[in-house]
């Protein structure tokens, strides 16, 4: 483990300057990715409760529905939970419930606008550390005499920045396009929510304190 760490040592002190943003780079990134799967797993109520959402809702099986909504975990079943108790004016109003799911979506989304600034960032980054290794080859033409090892020096440092950048680059790819599809998932199935709760919202009890 130690001559692992050493040895991925030497190889980041050869990148070059360039690999201290990429490694801040790849720390948020991480950080993102972890936070992100974790808040997928714990809020995303899953496929199961949109669809006897819809159902419950097209059977006006308001009592059953909500009775699912408090007992599913997830962002969605509270969604649902607050549109059947909302009061009467406001559960009636296109605009509260599609502000409200746009609120639900919005939490979904959160944070993925970064792993796409990273996705951009990272290999533009090692194309810098790549330029920056090859003017150092350059100029250690000059001096090969003296320094012969300072050519290859500073091809490796290129090679390095454009190998970590492109590393960093493609893993934060992969899960961005994971997030994102789930994201698109969520959104449909909140769709599907709204309309069927809009098309039967006014078979709802008509005063707020009434019983499902």
């Amino acid at each position: 483990m130690i001559d692992w760490l050493q040895h991925g040592w030497s190889y980041f002190v050869r990148g070059g300057l360039v690999m201290w943003p990429l490694l801040l780079c790849s720390l948020v990134s991480l950080t993102i990715i972890l936070e992100r799967w974790s808040f997928f797993r714990r809020e995303d109520s899953g496929r199961d409760y949109a669809r006897d959402f819809c159902r419950l809702v097209r059977q006006q099986h308001w009592g059953k529905l909500l009775q699912l909504s408090r007992q599913t975990p997830g962002a969605q079943a509270r969604l649902g939970e607050r549109l059947l108790t909302a009061p009467r004016d406001a559960r009636e109003k296109e605009s509260y419930v599609l502000g409200e799911s746009q609120q639900l979506v919005n939490r979904f989304e959160k944070g993925l606008n970064y792993l796409s600034v990273i996705v951009t960032l990272a290999p533009i980054l090692g194309l810098l550390g790549t330029i920056t290794g090859m003017m150092s080859s350059f100029q250690a033409l000059g001096d090969r005499w003296e320094n012969p090892l300072g050519v290859t020096a500073g091809v490796a440092e290129a090679m390095i920045t454009t190998v970590f950048g492109l590393l960093i680059a493609i893993g934060t790819i992969c899960f961005h396009t994971y997030f994102s599809q789930r994201v698109d998932e969520v959104m449909g199935e909140v769709e599907q929510m709204d309309n069927a709760f809009m098309e039967n919202a006014g078979t709802l009890p008509r005063e707020e304190g009434d019983r499902l």
